[in-house]
């Protein structure tokens, strides 16, 4: 095999992994679904509390994003894709709680 029909496999073999990638992304934000929303309401009290004392603890930090440093495959990239979207959910999950909690407190 000559240099030229090298390097045009190689370019071929590229684009391919290329084409697979966007088809892989396009399928991944075709199985996204909505969390179901979270409603927290403040605790009847007699006295205003700070918003602090109302927001649970655990809302207040998201999940971390995936380590992509080390990602070479095609299977490595989809399953950090699918790492970085889980992430993203429980951060717009939790900013909701938060959101409901100052949204009844105003």
């Amino acid at each position: 095999m000559s240099g030229d029909h090298k390097a045009f496999f190689r370019a071929l073999v590229a684009f391919e992994v290329l084409v697979i990638f966007g088809v892989i992304c396009l399928c991944l934000g075709g199985c996204a679904q909505d969390p179901a929303p979270v409603v927290v309401s403040a605790p009847p009290v007699a006295e205003k509390q700070r918003l602090a004392d109302i927001i649970p603890g655990a809302t207040l930090g998201c999940s971390p994003e995936p380590n992509g440093d080390k990602v070479k495959t095609i299977r490595q990239t989809a399953s950090y894709i699918i790492g970085l979207r889980a992430a993203g959910d429980d951060c717009r999950r939790k900013l909701g709680i938060v959101r409901n909690v100052i949204q009844n407190e105003q």
